[in-house]
């Protein structure tokens, strides 16, 4: 897995594949994660530090939820202050673009802070987290998913917003999904909204891969996004 440490545009993320603390050892990591899981269970864990989260209130929004995926505690792995946790209960708020640990006790969260997040996995989407370190960067601070990452690194922003409406019941409030496309090509990272804008950036290999989307229109035109991932493979495949 490629390591993703752009200095070029000053920015920051660390390794995706594991951390000097994780041994190579089997049997010291099956010991280190003993030791981690009972931190955890007593509350000493090191993961727990963060900010109390309060959650939102019952019912505010009419339709939608503000989290990744679903509104209840999903578990996974996260890469905190370079320490690997597996398997804890975790929610991604994409309203604020913030991470959020169950406490041990089950009756509270954390919101992690979000610069001593390195990565972390949900259902099978790794996100990592990328600092602004300049002025002149073209992506912002926060978590993204890493779609694709070989020569090219594909990653999308997951975002949603609240939108508001007026009625004669009140105000009504519904959550909206928006996503964004980065592709890192040419040291740099470049934004793209749709197939033929992301063809346009990999214009060198532009005959090739408009031949590739019309032998599988059909299916990209279901999986817009699958359709992404299996284009950038393929031009890295010609490369």
């Amino acid at each position: 897995m490629l390591k993703l440490i752009i200095s070029t545009l000053a920015f920051l993320s660390l390794s995706i594949e594991g951390y000097s603390q994780i041994d190579n050892n089997p049997s010291s990591l099956v010991i280190e994660k003993e030791t981690i899981t009972s931190q955890l269970a007593s509350g000493q864990s090191l993961l727990y530090n963060g900010f109390y989260f309060y959650g939102y209130t019952p019912n505010y929004f009419e339709s939608g939820q503000p989290f990744f995926l679903e509104d209840s505690w999903i578990s996974g792995d996260v890469t905190y202050e370079n320490n690997k946790y597996y398997q804890v209960p975790l929610k991604y708020d994409l309203l604020k673009d913030e991470l959020i640990v169950q406490y041990f006790n089950k009756e509270s969260a954390i919101n992690l802070i979000k610069s001593k997040v390195q990565d972390f996995s949900l259902n099978g989407h790794k996100f990592i987290y990328l600092d602004k370190l300049g002025s002149t960067i073209t992506i912002s601070a926060g978590f993204y998913e890493e779609l694709y990452s070989n020569k090219l690194v594909l990653l999308s922003k997951r975002n949603k917003v609240i939108t508001e409406g007026v009625s004669t019941a009140g105000v009504k409030r519904n959550i909206e999904i928006i996503n964004k496309y980065y592709i890192y090509k040419d040291g740099m990272f470049q934004r793209f909204n749709s197939i033929s804008s992301l063809v346009n950036i990999l214009k060198e290999r532009k005959k090739e891969l408009s031949s590739y989307i019309k032998i599988n229109k059909k299916k990209f035109k279901k999986e817009p996004e699958e359709a992404m991932i299996a284009i950038v493979n393929y031009y890295d495949q010609l490369q």
